[in-house]
């Protein structure tokens, strides 16, 4: 029911280089490679591919048999009154859900697309998503935070700098934290041109987040010890419309040198917004309140990233 790195190195690679017929080694000219050597190596990855995805699924379909399901159960009976409580930024779970979270992290599902030296598997995309298909039949609710936290991580892994990245991918694939995307504002919806989230320096590195942020998947949950948020954002004198936005890391709770998390930070959760479906993912309206945040990538390039 484990998923191991080394289980799946040989799925996205050719055994040898691409060559024409003749090359010796050394002298492959892969913009010249035959037809027909393409494809029988292609053949070749694909079939590794579908040994990948057959090992995952079995995998997923295990923890799914164990626990997804007795977690979807539970969440039906204990979802639409009791899962926020009385207080919008106090959102808790049934204990079988927590369980259910716990072991789809620990069963490395988490970041399986992610390149094995950054701490994940190096699975195609598509082995990965049959992977997770059996939790999604199982329970959506709680695979949407898994889907927001898998995105959180291919945008890490592809922008955030080595500091970022050795600091966040480990807590994120490993469940400790979450990710949100924090994109549409209440006075606009999803118009980007008309975002007014403010990011001001802080004279340290960091940024002061100001503003609002709607429709926020996982906003707040009770599944993981922090949650970090990537926030659209404009700098001072930024240029207008989708050209002057920015991207920043605005966790939950600050960590300390060690990665340890520490003070909450000032961003929480003004509502839980009221849906017709999908009880078991809180979608939240969030409050940045000068939150401490951390430039994701190039200035003004937040929605290119």
């Amino acid at each position: 029911g484990h998923l191991q790195p080394g289980q799946f190195r040989y799925c996205l690679l050719p055994r040898a280089p691409l060559r024409r017929p003749g090359d010796s080694d050394g002298d492959s000219d892969v913009s010249s490679v035959s037809s027909d050597g393409m494809m029988d190596q292609m053949a070749h990855i694909a079939e590794e591919g579908l040994h990948a995805a057959g090992a995952a699924v079995g995998a997923a379909a295990g923890v799914v048999g164990h626990v997804a399901y007795d977690a979807s159960a539970k969440v039906g009976r204990a979802m639409a009154n009791d899962l926020f409580g009385d207080d919008a930024d106090a959102v808790v779970h049934p204990a079988a859900v927590v369980d259910a979270q716990r072991q789809y992290a620990e069963g490395g599902f988490i970041g399986m697309t992610l390149e094995q030296d950054k701490g994940g598997l190096g699975l195609p995309v598509c082995a990965a998503a049959l992977a997770n298909l059996p939790f999604s039949v199982a329970n959506t609710g709680l695979m949407s935070y898994h889907g927001v936290t898998n995105g959180s991580i291919t945008l890490l892994a592809a922008h955030g700098s080595p500091e970022q990245q050795a600091t966040w991918l480990p807590k994120l694939t490993s469940g400790e934290a979450y990710g949100t995307m924090c994109l549409s504002e209440s006075h606009a919806g999803s118009s980007l041109t008309d975002l007014r989230t403010s990011a001001a320096p802080n004279g340290d590195g960091s940024y002061a987040i100001k503003g609002n942020k709607m429709w926020i998947t996982g906003g707040d949950q009770g599944l993981s010890e922090n949650i970090v948020h990537f926030v659209l954002a404009k700098l001072p004198g930024a240029p207008p419309g989708v050209k002057g936005i920015s991207l920043f890391l605005v966790p939950k709770r600050l960590v300390d040198a060690d990665g340890t998390p520490a003070a909450l930070n000032n961003v929480h959760v003004s509502r839980i917004e009221d849906k017709m479906g999908c009880h078991g993912s809180p979608t939240c309206q969030m409050e940045f309140e000068g939150a401490k945040g951390w430039l994701i990538g190039e200035e003004n390039r937040g929605h290119a990233n």
